[in-house]
């Protein structure tokens, strides 16, 4: 028994690496260069974020457009909406432009490890679902409402900041 002891531990072993290999294979990230991992992580931030299709620069283009266009469906709609996110995002992404610039000024901070987990994080569901939430209608009325009811009071603290720092106001 002794001599099938080892032997059973190498190839258990082996099993065991072999496994943890292909799990290995089929969770890593895909090896990128800096520069596309700084292109993916800019698109995804303005395809989730800044120009996400149900988000507050999306909708505030197409509410006038809805109000004039009453006939389309909401189907008609999703696509006109995906359509101006996927222009728009073509149109910041533009090489060396302002946002372009900005956006890979900004990751430079960043090592490529942490690029790369940046778009593994930008992937997860959880993440997706939170945004989701946070750009949910619901939220946005609530921040609204919140804006007009706590206006005076916003602006006295920022006034009272102000002259606190010595700042001269507007």
């Amino acid at each position: 028994m002794s001599v099938l002891q080892p032997s059973l531990r190498y190839y258990l072993a082996l099993l065991v690496l072999g496994l943890a290999g292909s799990v290995t294979a089929q969770t890593a990230p895909v090896v990128s260069s800096r520069a596309e991992l700084i292109t993916q992580l800019e698109q995804q931030t303005l395809s989730q974020f800044i120009l996400a299709a149900d988000g507050p620069i999306i909708r505030s283009i197409m509410e006038p457009l809805m109000r004039r266009n009453t006939a389309l469906s909401q189907a008609d709609w999703q696509a006109v909406a995906s359509e101006l996110q996927a222009n728009l995002i073509k149109e910041f992404m533009r090489p060396k432009q302002p946002f372009d610039l900005g956006f890979t000024g900004s990751m430079q901070a960043f090592s490529d490890a942490d690029l790369q987990q940046l778009t593994q994080l930008l992937k997860d569901p959880l993440l997706t679902r939170f945004k989701d939430a946070q750009a949910s209608m619901q939220l946005h009325k609530a921040l609204s409402a919140e804006l007009s009811v706590s206006a005076d009071a916003v602006n006295d603290a920022i006034n009272r900041i102000a002259r606190e720092h010595h700042l001269r106001l507007p």
